[in-house]
């Protein structure tokens, strides 16, 4: 009996952590969902269980995506307004990601840190940039001129989102349950969309897996603090560090979900022992594959 009992838990754990779990379609994502009923296994013994934003079905969140690097003296001034923005501000309204790319980003003996990443890089060379700081706002191309904006428009280009009811008219409501195994040190997300309106075209959930702050060096021009040298003590700022599959999003509606239905799908997922834990969040952007546009997200901690 008692190999037959150690057999059933192997097979438990293996499907726990398998590979990432179909969508399912779920008449109420909000029931059970912890327990396992309702279709979801997601019990894990010795694990903390850790919540997004899930009340809210009347704020369309923003997602800025920002390209900056160590050697761009202009940068820091503008990622403060973004900071600004996330901390203060629009507080849980406006969420950020800051990946380091471009030759501003590239290390030398004097700042030899390095922060790119693979998928960071990728994204930026796909859009074709070359310059920092610059800035993606709910990867929509705005008025037409592109979708890359200049670091000295950031505050023109947001508020004409903000005037724009940006924040308004959610299409879907995200909730995003984050199971913490201390034991493995993994995470188990489990993302569910409810339908606010009917949905025509297929969607993907980008899953950003950031760092903030990150400690290092920063070229800072006109620092009204000191020198332009800042040397391990800068704040590096919402830091993406990797994705969960590509930055243009997993699937997660494969065709259309009428208002009222909802969707659930789980992703697992283990932090890089080289990053410190209880500065790492999963920020969760909904894209429309149609337009190529976020039209919601949040976020939640990896660890208490």
């Amino acid at each position: 009996m008692k190999n037959i009992q150690n057999i059933l838990l192997l097979i438990f754990v293996l499907t726990l952590f398998g590979s990432t779990v179909s969508c399912d379609k779920v008449d109420d994502p909000y029931l059970g969902i912890e327990t396992g009923s309702g279709g979801d296994t997601s019990v894990i013994l010795n694990a903390d269980s850790i919540w997004g934003d899930t009340g809210n079905t009347t704020i369309r969140k923003m997602m800025v995506e920002e390209i900056t690097g160590q050697l761009c003296g202009n940068c820091p001034p503008k990622t403060k307004l973004i900071v600004d923005w996330v901390d203060s501000e629009f507080m849980d309204k406006v969420l950020s990601v800051a990946f380091h790319a471009t030759a501003f980003a590239t290390p030398n003996p004097k700042y030899p840190d390095d922060h790119r990443t693979i998928k960071g890089t990728k994204f930026n060379d796909d859009f074709g940039n070359v310059d920092a700081p610059v800035a993606v706002f709910n990867r929509l191309n705005l008025n037409g001129a592109g979708f890359i904006v200049q670091g000295s428009k950031f505050e023109t280009e947001f508020r004409k989102l903000i005037s724009n009811v940006a924040l308004g008219n959610p299409k879907v409501q995200l909730k995003i349950l984050n199971i913490y195994d201390k034991d493995s040190l993994k995470n188990r997300l489990v993302i569910t969309l409810k339908a606010l309106k009917n949905l025509t075209s297929t969607h993907t959930a980008i899953i950003y897996v950031t760092e903030d702050p990150v400690l290092g060096d920063q070229v800072y021009y006109n620092n009204p603090n000191g020198d332009k040298d800042i040397f391990d003590t800068y704040e590096h700022r919402h830091m993406f560090r990797d994705a969960i599959g590509p930055l243009d999003g997993n699937s997660i509606i494969s065709s259309s979900l009428s208002k009222g239905e909802s969707i659930s799908k789980t992703f697992n997922y283990k932090l890089n022992t080289a990053w410190n834990a209880i500065n790492c969040r999963y920020t969760i952007a909904i894209r429309n594959n149609a337009t190529g546009e976020i039209i919601q997200v949040d976020e939640v901690h990896a660890v208490k």
